[in-house]
């Protein structure tokens, strides 16, 4: 989710007057897929920051102050910059020696990176002057995880962002349910229900056929979802599959048998024609992002053994926040019992991923 909103960043501020960090810490982004690295993450920011003030202070163009040493002292400690040896002495840490400079107007990041990075030392000042927090995807929001933002941030207006018609947040099946309601809760579906905020209705839909918008507005919106005006169309790579193409939304009828694998159940001709379809795009639309989403963990895993890096394969819970080009929904259950398949906010969440 953070990706898909550098992402979006980017688009928008075109002439990037934006000055714009994603807190992320070295060890961690050097862990991530490449895919989801942006070019405002941290480790990559205070470096082409630093480099910057350095030139300047060469150039006689920035005066060269305390904050500037300290910044050539960690260039060359990183080996940024040819120098043998970096015996100055620090005096302020890594991070907030960044914000000073830099002066960014938006910080992005998961509300654990950016709480954890804010409570390092030297940070509490910081930490003050941040008025607004906008917390999106607030639907799997905790109520944990809101307290800790709250009082790391005392005088930011915190403002939830989120889909009150998708998934809740996560809470451990043996967890004792009273425990579950004071500790996870479901933040936004109270906020809305009791009317204790001002609300903002975001009814309109912009970024996926309004075919699929009317029918998800008439099943889970009371009809109130707008589409976004958009001229009818053919979609040729159905067509080149034997596909209809007329239509974005598609339900492909199989009678492949089911088998029991532990606790959950796969279906091998089921994963095989997803496989299959999702290769066939990709060779029609190499620039597309293709994403199989699966309703049970061992239909996610059978799946995922034979999908290589031209399709993402996910469960439906960990798609929420991320979109795609094109998605193929498998119907393969957790159990016997269809509960979990019926539940409409997961329903909701797997068809509304799509962007074509």
């Amino acid at each position: 989710a953070v990706t898909a909103a550098v992402a979006r960043l980017r688009k928008l501020d075109k002439k990037k007057e934006c000055c714009a960090v994603r807190l992320i810490t070295a060890k961690n982004w050097m862990t991530i897929e490449h895919e989801h690295r942006t070019h405002i993450d941290f480790p990559i920011k205070w470096t082409e920051c630093f480099l910057e003030v350095m030139s300047k202070a060469n150039n006689g163009q920035q005066v060269v102050t305390q904050d500037v040493v300290s910044a050539a002292i960690y260039l060359i400690r990183a080996r940024k910059i040819l120098r043998t040896a970096a015996d100055g002495k620090l005096h302020m840490r890594l991070l907030p020696l960044f914000l000073r400079i830099y002066q960014p107007a938006l910080i992005l990041g998961t509300c654990t990176s950016v709480r954890s990075m804010f409570s390092t030392p030297g940070m509490d000042t910081f930490a003050t002057e941040v008025e607004l927090l906008l917390m999106d995807e607030a639907s799997q929001l905790p109520r944990f995880a809101l307290i800790g933002m709250a009082h790391k941030f005392p005088r930011a207006r915190p403002a939830l962002l989120g889909d009150i018609g998708q998934l809740p947040p996560y809470q451990d099946q043996e967890m004792p349910p009273m425990l579950g309601q004071w500790t996870v809760g479901n933040i936004l579906n109270d906020a809305t229900a009791f009317e204790r905020f001002s609300l903002l209705p975001l009814l309109q839909a912009h970024r996926r056929p309004s075919d699929i918008t009317d029918m998800l507005s008439t099943m889970f919106y009371d009809n109130q979802l707008e589409s976004a005006p958009s001229p009818p169309r053919n979609l040729p790579e159905l067509a080149n599959l034997r596909l209809p193409s007329r239509y974005s939304l598609l339900v492909c009828h199989h009678d492949f048998r089911f088998q029991q694998e532990g606790t959950t159940l796969v279906n091998e001709g089921e994963a095989s024609k997803a496989v299959q379809y999702a290769m066939a795009l990709h060779q029609l639309r190499t620039d597309a992002s293709i994403a199989i989403l699966c309703f049970s963990r061992g239909q996610t895993e059978l799946v995922a053994r034979r999908v290589k890096r031209y399709a993402t394969v996910l469960s439906v819970d960990s798609a929420q926040g991320r979109e795609f080009d094109y998605i193929i929904i498998l119907a393969t259950r957790t159990s016997g019992s269809f509960t979990f398949i019926d539940d409409p906010r997961r329903v909701n969440l797997a068809i509304s991923r799509t962007k074509r």
